[in-house]
């Protein structure tokens, strides 16, 4: 239904923002009676830490409680390229220029393209505090009215960043640093622990390399696909692929090691995922099992790897997938399994035909936009999901994941509802029309809205039910929500994710409904 690994690439953000940023910072005396401000405080420290050299090579060592590895980085200037070795599994992030992008675990190379930035953003306000006696030093909080955000801790006989939270919906991940060291002029950390109450999560991490050698532009370049995921038969050309719809889920029937299986097609989930049980049952080996912030609640999961995997005509070998709980969703004929999300769905282009419940695959390097009366839609993807712009009764949201996983028309997030409260009105049409959720993890509380209108790019919905996510803990991300089948069932679904694009063309009952501008 959603990104299910969506807290692991975050991991990947977060560990790289560490490998550059982690700073201490030099000596000095704070003063004793006048409290400086965030600003006088944070610049105090990167005066005396030093500016980060022009270049620089970066290898840190780290070990957690089920996965050891090394992250490599090779910096200049603002472009850089991190290189992650996690036990078995390989991963990058970089920047190039003005291209953010990252490549997966099945080596898929992905361009991060940002918000627009049109939409409202929560307001985050600076505080200082004074730590206690017998502590010496500052708290210096950049918090939300909801109280998420940072806290940094700074010693005031150094003026070193000496312990980080990060506050979230999901609990407060604290990293602590210590040994620092000055090399080309700049001084950091060059050892920290991370930990989040969850033991499973604990981590240790140490630099072994720190350089400002020349960094070649060969270093920093994006690299392509390590490979094709999807293999297409002899001619390529499109292939049916072997699925069944039920309340406008969509179930792909997959085979592996010969034991026919029912996969969720997920657009929201940012991984192949498969249950845990039936992993153990085909005897694949998890790796870097750890607790996630799932769409529900947390859950325990790490990663494994599928020798092959047959759908219908295509093959897939060595496939990297997470391993989640059992998912309680199907209907009375279908038990699913798992999720056949991005690394899937990135490697082809589909048609998703909802009117007639097929769905077509071709390779993606010949996948043709659909002409008619089909629009197009810049879908983002840097998290490992479509993410598209979204209207309701006029307030923005830059993060709609367009979900074929999900059921409802809309499912709204805290992120949303706490930016645009006036936009949840209720016009009467939600009263007793609540819906059951689940998601990965279990069970989620929703509440009904029927409201006046949904823009989705140049289509308009009007008076249609929106459920907004009311349990605590679920969807504890920086996203809006998603667009589910209810709204989806009106078009033939288009994935284009080469080129950053989703196309919906309205079928007959599409036509009925849906209105564009001035119609």
């Amino acid at each position: 239904m959603v990104p299910v690994a969506m807290s692991a690439r975050l991991r990947i953000s977060v560990a790289a923002i560490l490998a550059l940023l982690l700073a201490g910072f030099g000596n000095g005396r704070a003063a004793e009676l006048v409290l400086p401000s965030a600003t006088e405080i944070l610049a105090h420290v990167a005066d005396v830490a030093g500016p980060l050299p022009a270049r620089e090579h970066l290898t840190i060592a780290f070990t957690s409680a089920s996965l050891s590895g090394s992250h490599r980085t090779v910096r200049r200037g603002d472009d850089f390229r991190t290189i992650y070795e996690e036990g078995p599994l390989h991963t990058e992030i970089g920047r190039l220029g003005a291209m953010d992008w990252h490549q997966n675990e099945n080596g898929e190379t992905v361009r991060d393209t940002p918000d627009p930035g049109f939409a409202s953003h929560e307001d985050y306000e600076p505080s200082v505090h004074r730590l206690a006696p017998p502590a010496d030093g500052y708290v210096v909080a950049n918090l939300s009215l909801s109280g998420y955000g940072t806290k940094e801790y700074i010693d005031a006989s150094t003026w070193r960043i000496v312990r980080r939270d990060v506050l979230s919906a999901s609990g407060t991940t604290t990293t602590r640093y210590d040994d620092f060291r000055r090399v080309a002029g700049h001084e950091r950390a060059w050892h920290w622990t991370l930990e989040d109450g969850h033991p499973e999560n604990a981590a240790d991490y140490k630099v072994v390399v720190d350089s400002d050698a020349d960094v070649a532009d060969a270093e920093l370049a994006i690299p392509p696909d390590r490979r094709a995921l999807v293999e297409f038969p002899a001619p390529p050309g499109p292939v049916m692929l072997p699925a069944h719809f039920d309340h406008d889920q969509i179930y792909v029937r997959i085979d592996i090691a010969g034991r026919g299986l029912d996969f969720l097609l997920d657009t929201g989930a940012s991984e192949i995922a498969i249950d845990a049980d039936v992993a153990k049952q085909l005897g694949l080996a998890v790796v870097g099992v750890r607790s996630y912030a799932g769409s529900a609640q947390r859950f325990s999961g790490g990663h494994a790897v599928i020798p092959e995997i047959r759908i219908g005509d295509l093959r897939m070998h060595d496939v990297v997938v997470a391993t989640i709980p059992s998912l309680r969703m199907g209907g009375a004929r279908t038990k699913v399994v798992g999720l056949l999300g991005f690394d899937f769905i990135d490697a082809l282009g589909l048609k998703i035909d909802y009117a007639h419940q097929e769905i077509s695959a071709v390779p993606r390097d010949a996948f043709a936009p659909p002409g008619g009366d089909a629009i197009a839609l810049d879908a983002r993807l840097g998290g490992g999901s479509p993410q598209v712009d979204v209207r309701i009764n006029g307030a923005l949201g830059e993060r709609f994941v367009l979900d074929t996983g999900a059921s409802g028309s809309l499912v709204i997030f805290d992120y949303f509802a706490r930016r645009y409260p006036r936009a949840l009105v209720d016009l009467g049409g939600g009263e007793n029309r609540g819906r059951r959720y689940a998601g990965v993890g279990g069970a989620i509380q929703t509440e009904p809205y029927q409201v006046a209108t949904i823009e989705l790019g140049p289509l308009a919905f009007h008076k249609f039910v929106v459920y907004r996510v009311i349990s605590r803990g679920s969807f504890p991300v920086a996203a809006d929500g998603l667009i589910g089948a209810d709204l989806l069932r009106y078009f033939d679904l288009y994935t284009d994710y080469a080129h950053g694009r989703l196309y919906l063309a309205p079928n007959d009952d599409g036509r009925a409904v849906v209105r564009r501008p001035n119609s």
